[in-house]
Formats: structure tokens, sequence, C-alpha cells
């Protein structure tokens, strides 16, 4: 459901992770805050780090130029996640070849 909502906005806000990822992987650009590290470390790999927002004073009017900086940049935007998704899709991949390898040799251990 998250990833039907978040495909059909055309900037995403993203308060957790998942949702940044699902933006991401479908290559609408978005602003993510940052509530844990695990979300500016996500935002660094897929090359959007300069669109986190940490909480503390400032935050609110952080998040609004933001948003209307990616408004503006929109098209660069959308280029850049398009460029760089092959590479992050092809290392997800290759998570989840390794994952299965690694439980296909332990259901043949057991």
């Amino acid at each position: 459901m998250i990833r039907a909502l978040t495909s059909v906005a055309g900037i995403n806000v993203t308060v957790r992770l998942h949702a940044m990822i699902y933006a991401v992987s479908l290559g609408i650009p978005c602003v993510a805050m940052n509530y844990e590290p695990k979300v500016l470390a996500n935002a660094k790999r897929f090359g959007i780090a300069d669109r986190v927002v940490e909480f503390g004073p400032g935050w609110d009017q952080y998040l609004v130029e933001q948003v209307r900086r990616l408004d503006r940049e929109m098209p660069q935007a959308r280029a850049s996640l398009a460029a760089s998704l092959p590479t992050l899709r092809q290392g997800a991949m290759r998570t989840f070849e390794l994952l299965g390898q690694l439980l296909n040799r332990s259901a043949h251990n057991c």
C-alpha cells in the first residue's frame, strides 16, 4: 500500500526509511527526515544526502526550503535517480542472490 501511494506523488517527503526506499526505487525524488542514522546512511548510498533534513532548531523551515529546492531541480533529480537505479537494483539483486545461496546451503546441511 505504501509503495502504491508513493508512486502517485511527484515529490515525497519521507519520515520513514522504507518510504524513502520506495520513492527512490520508483525514481521519485524525495526529501527525507533523518530520525535514525540509517536514513542518512541510505540517502548517501542513493545519492540524495543533500536532501536529508535533520531534526533540530529550524528543521521545519529547512524542510520547506528543501522541498522548494527539489521542486526547482526536479528534472535533474529525476535524471540522477534514473541514472543510479540500475546500479542500486543490481546491488539489491546481488544481496538476494547471496542470501538465497546461504539459505540453500543451510538447508542442505540440516
